[in-house]
């Protein structure tokens, strides 16, 4: 009678029991990983720790409309909770920096943003410029500046996703603006707003003359101020009783059959300084002549100079 098998892996049966073949240990073909990571002493999760004596100063110049700013962010308190925060600005036209200043608590700020969620009255335009300051509340700079740049309706500005910007930087705000009608007799006269750089893109008006005898001739002009650096033909002369429309842009030449259609052309990319202003010159122009209020567009930024 055969004996009974003691090794385990024997390929007999043996009391009606089959045994398998013995198997190679497990080999680990992958690489191992290449960089560690900390699970314990972790450190913080930003750079900005706000201590007791710290505070944000949010500074802004508002361009247009009114509207209220909203400053959200998210703080890690030394105990380990996320707390979130929301502070509420009312803005409105001023070109001119105001200054808020707000104390939180002590932790590590994790987050920041700021935006204006719904505006008041049309675009809102405002260039925003977060800080972390310690003393006097009424100066620009602080020791650190988080986020600057502009911000509308649902257009938003974070930290520390985005890069700064200064109040020249960027596309501008793109405004098509309603001048002023100017009195019987007088000539158009627009002047750049204090604290406002524009770009002129184009500028429409129409005059119509009074019955009395003689020949208008429109120019366009711009000036410093005082000066005048820049000044073309309005395309076309008009006569007692007569209305015509003149435009000023840069779009090359300019065909129309229309006599009461007058193009002009002006300098590309055409930049104006607060005071600068951009006016009609009207040889001729009668006491009883009327232009219109001007329509015109320009890109819009805040003017840090």
């Amino acid at each position: 009678m055969e004996k009974e098998s003691k090794d385990p892996f024997d390929r007999r049966a043996v009391s009606g029991t089959t045994y398998a073949a013995p198997q190679e240990p497990f080999q680990i073909e992958s690489r191992h990983p290449l960089i560690k990571f900390l699970r314990e002493g972790v450190q913080p999760p930003s750079r900005a720790y706000l201590a007791l004596d710290d505070a944000l100063q949010v500074s802004f110049a508002n361009l247009s409309g009114s509207g209220t700013l909203n400053i959200r962010g998210r703080i890690l308190l030394p105990d380990g909770t996320i707390v979130p925060f929301d502070q509420f600005i009312q803005v409105g036209v001023t070109r001119s920096f105001n200054f808020v200043t707000f104390s939180l608590a002590e932790g590590f700020l994790l987050s920041l943003t700021a935006g204006i969620p719904t505006s008041g009255t049309a675009e809102v335009s405002t260039y925003v410029q977060v800080s972390l300051k310690r003393g006097n509340p009424a100066t620009l700079f602080g020791y650190d500046v988080l986020m600057a740049g502009y911000v509308g309706q649902n257009r938003l500005l974070a930290w520390p996703q985005y890069p700064g910007l200064r109040p020249l930087d960027g596309p501008g705000m793109l405004r098509s603006i309603t001048g002023t009608t100017p009195a019987a007799g007088a000539d158009i006269s627009e002047t750049v707003p204090v604290n406002a750089r524009w770009r002129l893109i184009s500028i429409r008006g129409s005059l119509t003359a009074s019955a009395s005898a003689g020949t208008r001739t429109p120019s366009w002009t711009l000036d410093d101020g005082a000066n005048i650096y820049h000044k073309v033909p309005g395309g076309g002369t008009i006569g007692a009783g007569q209305t015509s429309t003149y435009e000023m842009c840069n779009m090359g030449a300019v065909s129309i059959q229309d006599p009461f259609q007058n193009f002009a052309l002006m300098p590309e990319n055409q930049l104006l300084a607060p005071g600068h202003r951009i006016r009609t010159a009207t040889g001729g122009i009668l006491a009883g002549d009327q232009w219109t209020a001007p329509q015109y567009l320009v890109q819009e930024w805040f003017e840090d100079q």
